[in-house]
């Protein structure tokens, strides 16, 4: 979900305040976070951001004094204006920034008024202390969404469990239910975990659901096969019936995918399927109940069609508006596995690409890898957030679709590795969609569910040859090669000496982003560069820590 930031320079009281205006004005449909000058000039905001807010600050804040930070910052916030940005200041900030950025006519403008810039605009607000109510009109006029009527209802929906074979699901409610006392009378009560169960092993009527108040207890109502038509108009942005239908399509082209074909059936993904409107995160809802997780067999999938409190990495939240698929799917892992755990980002990303692009031949090519967790999708112009790669020779424009968050939490002798996606599938904002994606060469009929099917249909079977391969990543080098955005580009490692390096690949046996001297005879397409244990003058860099700014063409340490 698109990012709005908020600087107040060392104000941090007021971008407190301000932080809590804008979320009341845009109703939670934007994941809206202070930030410093620090994270503006150096950190890779532009993709994800689609307005930035300059709180009351004078002339002394470090973001008008001249500096390398400064300077680094306002020109960044000026191209990324240009291209499409929001840009708006607040009080003695709107003077300023008028004088910054040269924009013409607006400083003897009103109180408050809406200037363009470029393809962006800036709205300038000379009341130091706006409200949400003073807010909510000029955002409106700039396609910002705003207020509570637009945004999803945060009181939590019940969560649906069901199964592609009746008795998958009778056991996964033996185990769920073990500890519990049943009464006969239902629900059960399941009150030890962090967020209390009320489970229905048979559908209620729809009137208790709809009375239901998920503040005491969540609801959970067990689906069975022969159910998934009665249960549709409870569930009417997601049915089960079409989702079970594109796994099964999905599976049974899946020997056309760019890997080996799997020998061994040690996990399948979708077979247990929990699905929830809306709730708090796909990602938490595994990971904070233990019991549940442990109820789970491995493949277990979490689907939600709203996130009120979505995760991304790092302190990132990803927010889900109607047509974003947002998923989570439990990995049962042995304890030996150690740091291999990272590729599962990986397969993720790649079950992403070829699952869609299977499904879907017209959008072939266009949804890439950005290491080490996102999605992008090629876009045929430059727009807001977009970057610009020479992708196959050619300089191409990509926007973020998609990203990925995986969690692990260890229990005896058993590694829970929850995998976490976001796929922007049938909303255009605030990027692009694959439905777009595919109209754009002439094909229609994206469904979300036969999204999810064909994403999760790939992941198993990547999951199931990694289990072949003592997961080792080695049989995917060719297709992550094909789907990433990083063949020998040339990026600067900050915090590392020396002159900027050039990107070979990924390390087969741990994850690391492999790198080497610009003039180095080693590239990309040699296979000894992502295979070979140790290559000449390479700096390898992990995954987790990292960021990589496509943008400024630079590998830098997360703070």
């Amino acid at each position: 979900m698109a990012k709005v930031l908020v600087y107040n320079g060392a104000h941090a009281g007021a971008a407190h305040s301000l932080v809590g205006v804008f979320r009341q004005a845009t109703g939670g449909h934007y994941d809206v976070q202070a930030v410093t000058l620090e994270a503006l000039h150096a950190a890779p905001w532009e993709a994800s951001t689609c307005m930035i807010v300059l709180g009351p600050i004078d002339a002394s804040d470090a973001l008008w004094q001249p500096s390398d930070a400064s300077r680094a910052a306002l020109a960044k916030i000026r191209t990324w204006t240009e291209y499409g940005g929001i840009l708006m200041a607040v009080g003695e900030a709107a003077n300023h920034l008028c004088l910054v950025l040269e924009a013409s006519g607006a400083s003897s403008a009103g109180a408050a008024v809406t200037v363009p810039h470029g393809q962006g605009h800036l709205l300038l607000f000379r009341t130091a202390n706006p409200s949400a109510g003073d807010l909510v009109p000029f955002l409106r006029s700039l396609k910002i969404h705003c207020g509570t009527q637009d945004a999803p209802a945060q009181q939590l929906s019940p969560l649906y469990v069901t199964a592609l074979a009746a008795p998958l699901l009778d056991t996964w409610l033996q185990h769920l239910l073990a500890p519990a006392s049943r009464t006969g009378t239902p629900p059960t009560w399941l009150k030890e975990a962090p967020t209390a169960l009320a489970v229905w092993e048979t559908i209620p009527a729809a009137s208790v659901l709809e009375a239901w108040d998920a503040t005491d207890a969540l609801a959970v109502v067990a689906v069975r096969p022969s159910e998934w038509a009665d249960v549709a108009p409870r569930t009417p942005h997601f049915r089960m019936d079409i989702y079970y239908e594109a796994l099964s399509a999905a599976r049974a082209r899946s020997s056309v995918l760019p890997w080996p074909s799997p020998r061994s059936f040690q996990v399948s993904v979708g077979n247990l399927l929990v699905y929830g409107e809306r709730v708090s995160s796909t990602q938490t809802l595994l990971e904070s109940d233990r019991h549940l997780l442990r109820a789970c067999p491995s493949g277990t999938t979490v689907i939600a069609t709203h996130q009120v409190r979505g995760r991304g990495r790092a302190h990132n939240a990803w927010l889900s508006p109607l047509g974003c698929l947002p998923f989570s799917t439990t990995v049962h892992l042995p304890l030996h596995i150690g740091n291999k755990a990272v590729f599962l980002q990986y397969l993720a990303a790649l079950a992403i690409v070829y699952g869609l692009e299977a499904a879907y031949p017209a959008i072939q090519g266009r949804v890439r890898i950005k290491w080490p967790n996102d999605i992008y999708a090629q876009v045929p112009t430059a727009q807001l957030g977009s970057v610009c790669l020479a992708a196959d020779g050619q300089p191409r424009h990509f926007v973020k679709i998609g990203g990925i968050l995986v969690t692990a939490v260890c229990e005896g002798d058993t590694f829970y590795a929850i995998v976490g996606c976001g796929v922007n599938c049938l909303n255009d904002e605030p990027t692009t969609s694959i439905q777009e994606l595919a109209a754009q060469a002439g094909s229609t009929g994206v469904l979300l569910e036969s999204c999810a099917g064909a994403i999760h249909a790939a992941l198993e079977s990547l999951l199931r040859v990694w289990a072949d391969h003592a997961h080792s990543f080695a049989p995917f080098v060719p297709a992550y090669r094909r789907a990433w955005l990083h063949s020998d580009q040339v990026v600067t490692l900050v915090g590392a000496p020396g002159p900027p390096r050039r990107i070979v690949g990924v390390t087969s046996e741990h994850g690391l982003l492999r790198t080497v001297p610009v003039d180095a005879a080693v590239h990309a397409s040699d296979a000894h560069a992502w295979l070979a244990p140790t290559v000449p003058g390479a700096v390898d860099v992990q995954p987790d820590g990292n960021s990589f700014d496509l943008l400024a063409g630079c590998v830098r340490p997360k703070n």
